[in-house]
């Protein structure tokens, strides 16, 4: 219909023309720099497998735009491409600390299997006894000792 109305009125032709051209430019060298710049920074929260993520933001924005390369979103839409980087990039550190911990938590219950950390009980043994462990500490002993000290301290 608007096409119609346009027909009848040559002089909004060449408007329409150029709202069109300007809907459909790509965005600039600039904006892919710092597209690509953002995405990869969301990737580097991953060393080695950051690339992967970047690939993936990547896909998420070609799916997004129906563009077969980055360099074809239109540059009308670049603010909406920055913010669905910087979302990846938000929900990508959310994960990686969750992974981390995660990691961690792994690592001391089944990796370590429970047993206490044995810098923590230099330390403490350190501080209360005024001096540092013997050669060949029995750390079993050691840590039962640390923790009456502590029950006994808490009452």
């Amino acid at each position: 219909m608007t096409t119609n109305i346009i027909a009848f009125q040559p002089e909004k032709r060449g408007q329409q023309a150029i709202e069109l051209y300007e809907l459909y430019q790509p965005i600039s060298n600039a904006q892919f720099e710092e597209l690509t710049s953002e995405a990869h920074d969301a990737g580097s929260w991953f060393g080695s497998n950051g690339l992967m993520i970047t690939k993936h933001i990547n896909n998420r924005l070609k799916y997004h735009f129906n563009v077969s390369r980055i360099e074809e979103i239109p540059r009308v839409r670049f603010e909406e491409a920055l913010s669905i980087i910087n979302q990846a990039k938000e929900e990508a550190r959310e994960f990686y600390w969750f992974h981390k911990d995660l990691l961690g938590m792994f690592a001391e219950k089944v990796i370590r299997d429970g047993i206490p950390w044995v810098p923590s009980l230099r330390k403490k043994w350190c501080k209360k006894m005024g001096k540092d462990l013997p050669d060949r500490p029995n750390w079993q002993a050691l840590a039962e000792e640390i923790a009456a000290y502590e029950g006994r301290r808490k009452s």
